[in-house]
Order: structure tokens, then C-alpha cells, then sequence
């Protein structure tokens, strides 16, 4: 539900280059996602007649807590989007409030009205299939999950959600359920702008949150128990918590400071959880009447406090606990990506699979199994189509139109490109999309892995030295034609090794090109790659300030060799040598703002597709290896 990824993982200060990756926070977003749709794909009455099993009942006391999870979205969303602000030398929107609601109007509303026409879509064949008797269910089985979604509504009901105010409780019949959440948050975006904002910069923190607070509850008390359980007031002041979360983390007041550090708020994380669940089964076995809201406080104060804990950690050089690195999961950072889109359309596609197997007369048992086993993996498969479609050409990254360039003649044979080659003339085709995907995959690769330096080394023809083919960062070593001998050096020992070297300390070991010195490099990995033959190439990354490259790294570095080895192979089968020649363009930047592998990916996989889908089922490409390099490099969400 929560769409705030126009943002980076890879938070970077104005004053400082290193780089911070958060991508722990698309992990949240990915498994509160799927934990929704799980929810929605165990109706809590088959548990009745399944009581017996007692795997069946622990199933469907876990999957109770769906609002936990819509409720740790709304804490998510007031930390993304405040981050900037809190970063900000002017404290305020970047482009200023009407820039802030064109970037939320942009990356909410085209996916959204592309579900609801989904879902029009989804009813339309709903009604046919009834209508020929295809389902044959009795209204009663028909009526099923209405609160899910309904094949069945008015125009009215459509001018509700078109105006995203079906929390409001004007419908009556509900095409898309869990959108109500949608509702309430693009709501909130208003009062955070229009209200919250303002008040932050004037009063502060603290006066922000109580103001929120009283707000909320206001608002709760005035409307009346019905009206507010849609609504749901109080989550102004889950947002800003969020909002407050990323301000202890990143401010620089010397109170906050302190609060920062003063508090244990991985401790407190599990104190407030353990308190909102606690609550929850007091509330839910009517042992004592509590506020719902009471509950969700508990549980957007667990989460505020896990962002502070785990994003200290980050900004501390540590990694998470071990039981926390599930958030940084290729599998969960994968689901963040598209986890907007499984939320808007999972619910017709979960609603659909019940509705067949309903037509088919099972036991409780497989009708429970069955539902679960191919309800979320069809709605993972939708909402990840959905998401290429429909969402990710309306994410900021997607924003620009990338129009490939021409190839000037006459280019000076000694002109620097970026890329150590000359050329007299212009570029093949093969050529062009090697540069290109090539250019956009280091930028990514440097993004990414947080470096200050990308550098590619292929082999000469006489198999004696390495020359720098590109860089990122040590381009002086192109225009001062350096050559590594194999077997010397740091990329010379790798080629000649055929091993994965990591550097910590570059005093320690034998450096052929003094560029490295002279630019102040201190930490080193790189990795052999072959590239035709017997012949190695070199793949390596570094840091200006010291860094503990790890065994992740290099097994993360092997992931983008793969990428290049194919590509490089690719270019080469039209042409007897190795690739040397360049694109005019590849030191100018591919796109305005940070490059995100979504965008390496995208335009890697768009010139090289036919290639890709000849490769799809052969030992080499296996579905297996192509998922798991597609979720090792799932794109991280926006920060700036």
C-alpha cells in the first residue's frame, strides 16, 4: 500500500560522500505486502471447520493481524517522505508544495486507476461466466468476500473510488477492499503538507506529534465509532511518528542528538510490539474494551522505534541482527519493488481463485490449501506484470525519456570517451548497445555497492598486460594509457590467479599504476572475468576512505560479471575481437538524478531481449539463476 519509493536506499549526506544503503525499508514494504495478501487469502471462517487441524488454526491466528501490517505502512510513509525534508538546508519540499503534490499525484494515481479498471475488467468476466453458468454458484457463495471485492456495483460506487474517498463509507458495494487504505493515506498527504509541515518548521518536533496526536483523536471522537473506524483519524498521528522517526535519525539538534543515542530502541521496538499484540488479544477476546487506536499506537510506536534502530545501525558501519537481515533478503527487497501494486491487485485476483474453487464443490481442507497455494502466487505474478505496466513507468526513475543518441563522425582518434578506444567513424549497432548497457551497469554497480571507483580491465592482444577498458573514477588511468602486467599488481595478481582478491588496505600490497595512490585509494575487491577463451579480464570496485569489503561483496560483484561476460560474448559474436570501441556519449550521465539498477536492468533487457530469450532455457540461464540475480539487484527505494 505505501508507494513512497521516488526515493534511494543509498541515503547520501550533502556533506559527506559515503553513501548509506537502507534497503531494509523495502524490505518492510515487501513483507507487510505479502503478509496482507495472505490475510486476504485465508478467510478466518474455513478455520471453523478446520479447527481440528491444528496447523490450520495456528495459520489463521497468525494472518489475524492485517491491519498491523496497513498500520506500519502509514509509519514507513511518514519516514520516506520526510527524510528529504529533514536533509533540506531550506527544511521544506524540494521544488517546493506544488512540485511535492505533482511527484505524489504522479506516482499514485496511474497506478491506481489502472486497478480499478483491472478490477472493471475482472467483473466484466465475473458476470459473463455467471451469466453462462460456467460457475454455477447460488447468490449466497456469489456474495462471498464482498468486503474484498465485488463484480457487482454501481456508478456510484465507481465515483467514490475514482475520487479516492471510499473510507468515507459513501459506497456500497466495494470493487477494490483494500484500497481503502489508499484512501486514507492520500488524504494524509494533505494534512502533511498543508498542515503538519508548517507546524514542524514553526514549533518543532514534539509540537508536531502532540498536534497530530490531539488532531487524530479529535477527529475520532467527533465523527462517531462507524464513521471513524473507515476513516480512521488517528492515523495522522502513526504518519507522524514516522515523521519523528526520521528526524531523531538524521537531525542535527543537539537534543535529538542525544535522544538518539540515549535510548535503546531496538529493546523498545520489542516492547511496543509486545504491548500492540497484547492488546490486540485483550481486545479481540473482549477481555477488556480497549480502543483500536489504542492498538495501533502501540504498534506504530514498535515500528518508529525499529526504523531508528536499524537505520542507526547503518549510519554506525554495522549490519542488522541476523534475525533483521530477513529485511535486506534479495526475496524481500524484491516484493518492496512491486509492493504497491500487489496490494492494489491482489484483491480481485485473490477473490477470482476463491470464487473457482468455490465452483468446484471441496472439502474445507483443500479448498483452504488450494486457495492459498495458487491465490499468492497468482497474485504475486499479476502484480508484478501490473507493476511493469503500469507502475514503474510513472516511478520518478521512469520519468525521463531516454532517446538514444547519434554517433557523430569524424571523432578525433585519441578523443577520451571514457572508454579507453578510438574510433575513426561510426559505431555498429552491437557496438552501441555494448556501450550503453555497459555504461549504465557500472553506474549502477558504483550506486549500489556504495563506491567511489568502477573500473573494467580486459587483456591486450598479446596476453601480457590488463588496459583499462572503463572507468568510473580512475579515469586517469585511460588518458595516461597504463597497462597492468598479469601477474603484477592488484588486477595483474587477480587475472593471474583467477581469484577474487579483497584489499583493506592498499599500503600492504604491490600497486603497478600510481594512479591508484595519487587518487588516495585505500580498500580494494575485484574478481577475475572471463572474457574469450583462455583470456581474464578484471572487474573491480574501491573506496577512497577505508572499507571492510566482505565475501558479499565479491559474490555480489560475481553477479554483475555474469551480466558483463554475456555482454561482452554478445558483442563479440559480431565481431572476431573483443569489443574496443566506444560510445561519443559515455561520460555524460544517462539520466538527471540517481541511476538505479531498474533502469540498468530496464534498458539492459530491451536491447538485449532476443538474445536473453534464446538463452532463457539452457543450462546457463536457468529460471533459477535468472530470479535470484533479479532479486540480488532488485532496485532500492528513493531517498532524495
Amino acid at each position: 500500500m505505501n508507494q513512497n519509493r521516488e526515493f534511494p536506499t543509498n541515503y547520501s549526506e550533502k556533506s559527506s560522500n559515503q553513501r548509506l544503503r537502507m534497503a531494509y525499508l523495502d524490505g518492510i514494504r515487501g513483507l507487510a505486502a505479502l503478509y496482507v495478501v495472505l490475510v486476504h487469502s485465508c478467510d478466518y471462517n474455513l478455520s471453523v471447520p478446520l479447527e481440528p487441524a491444528l496447523l490450520w488454526l495456528a495459520l489463521a491466528k497468525f494472518l489475524r493481524y492485517g491491519i498491523f501490517a496497513v498500520v506500519t505502512f502509514i509509519v514507513l510513509s511518514g519516514y520516506c517522505l520526510m527524510l528529504p525534508i529533514v536533509r533540506s538546508n531550506k527544511r521544506y519540499f524540494s521544488g517546493g508544495l506544488l512540485e511535492f503534490f505533482k511527484r505524489r499525484i504522479r506516482r499514485i494515481l496511474p497506478p491506481y486507476y489502472a486497478a480499478l479498471i483491472f478490477c472493471m475488467l475482472i467483473s466484466g468476466l465475473v458476470l459473463w461466466l455467471e451469466n453462462e453458468g460456467i460457475l454455477g454458484l447460488s447468490k449466497e457463495k456469489f456474495g462471498e468476500l464482498q468486503g474484498l471485492f465485488s463484480p457487482t456495483f454501481s456508478f456510484h460506487d465507481l465515483l467514490v473510488y475514482a475520487l479516492l474517498i471510499q473510507n468515507l463509507g459513501l459506497h456500497f458495494n466495494k470493487i477494490n477492499g483494500p484500497t481503502w487504505t489508499v484512501a486514507v493515506e492520500w488524504q494524509i498527504y494533505f494534512v502533511f503538507a498543508i498542515l503538519l509541515i508548517p507546524i514542524w518548521r514553526r514549533l518543532g518536533l514534539w509540537a508536531t506529534l502532540g498536534i497530530s496526536f490531539v488532531l487524530g483523536l479529535s477527529l475520532k471522537y467527533l465523527m462517531g465509532d462507524e464513521i471513524a473506524f473507515n476513516v480512521c483519524p488517528w492515523f495522522i498521528g502513526l504518519f507522524a511518528l514516522g515523521m519523528a522517526a526520521a528526524e531523531i535519525n538524521f537531525s542535527k539538534k543537539p537534543s535529538l542528538m542525544r535522544l538518539n543515542k540515549s535510548l535503546p530502541w531496538g529493546v523498545l521496538s520489542i516492547v511496543f510490539a509486545s504491548l500492540a499484540f497484547l492488546t490486540e488479544w485483550l481486545r479481540f477476546g473482549r477481555v477488556v474494551g480497549l480502543e483500536q487506536w489504542i492498538v495501533h499506537y502501540f504498534v506504530g510506536l514498535g515500528a518508529a522505534c525499529l526504523l531508528i534502530y536499524c537505520t542507526n545501525l547503518l549510519l554506525n558501519g554495522k549490519q542488522l541482527p541476523p534475525l533483521l537481515r530477513l529485511l535486506e533478503s534479495p526475496w524481500a527487497v524484491t516484493l518492496g519493488v512491486f509492493s504497491y501494486s500487489l496490494y492494489i491487485t491482489h484483491a480481485p485476483v485473490v477473490w477470482l481463485v476463491h470464487q473457482l474453487l468455490l465452483s468446484l464443490n471441496l472439502s474445507p481442507t483443500l479448498m483452504a490449501t488450494k486457495w492459498l497455494i495458487i491465490g499468492v502466487p497468482s497474485s504475486l505474478m499479476v502484480a508484478y506484470l501490473f507493476h511493469v505496466a503500469f507502475e514503474r513507468p510513472f516511478m520518478s526513475h521512469f520519468s525521463v525519456n531516454i532517446k538514444s543518441q547519434k554517433t557523430k563522425k569524424n571523432i578525433s582518434p585519441n578523443s577520451y570517451n571514457g572508454l579507453n578506444a578510438s574510433f575513426d567513424g561510426d559505431l555498429t549497432s552491437t557496438e552501441t548497445k555494448f556501450s550503453n548497457s555497459l555504461k549504465k551497469l557500472l553506474e549502477w554497480l558504483q550506486d549500489y555497492m556504495s563506491v567511489d571507483t568502477v573500473t573494467l580491465l580486459l587483456p591486450v592482444k598479446d596476453q601480457q598486460d590488463l588496459a583499462v577498458y572503463a572507468t568510473l573514477g580512475l579515469e586517469e588511468e585511460i588518458v595516461q594509457k597504463i597497462r597492468i602486467p598479469i601477474g603484477r599488481g592488484f588486477a595483474g595478481r587477480i587475472a593471474s590467479s583467477r581469484e577474487p582478491m579483497i584489499v583493506n588496505n592498499l599500503s600492504n600490497i604491490e600497486i603497478v599504476s600510481p594512479i591508484l595512490r595519487e587518487k588516495g585509494l585505500q580498500s580494494l575487491v575485484g574478481i577475475p572475468l572471463p572474457v574469450k577463451q583462455n583470456s581474464i579480464g578484471v572487474l573491480h570496485i574501491g573506496t577512497f576512505k577505508s572499507k571492510q569489503f566482505t565475501e558479499r561483496d565479491v559474490k555480489q560483484l560475481k553477479e554483475i560479471a555474469n551480466l558483463i561476460e554475456s555482454m561482452i560474448a554478445d558483442a563479440g559474436s559480431a565481431d572476431s575481437e573483443l569489443p574496443t570501441r566506444s560510445q561519443e556519449n559515455w561520460n555524460k550521465p544517462f539520466v538527471k538524478g540517481p541511476n538505479t539498477y531498474i533502469n540498468t536492468l530496464y534498458q539492459f533487457f530491451t536491447s538485449n531481449l532476443e538474445t536473453l530469450k534464446a538463452r532463457l532455457f539452457t543450462s546457463k540461464y536457468k529460471l533459477v539463476k535468472i530470479f535470484t540475480l533479479l532479486s540480488f539487484v532488485a532496485e532500492p527505494i528513493q531517498l532524495s
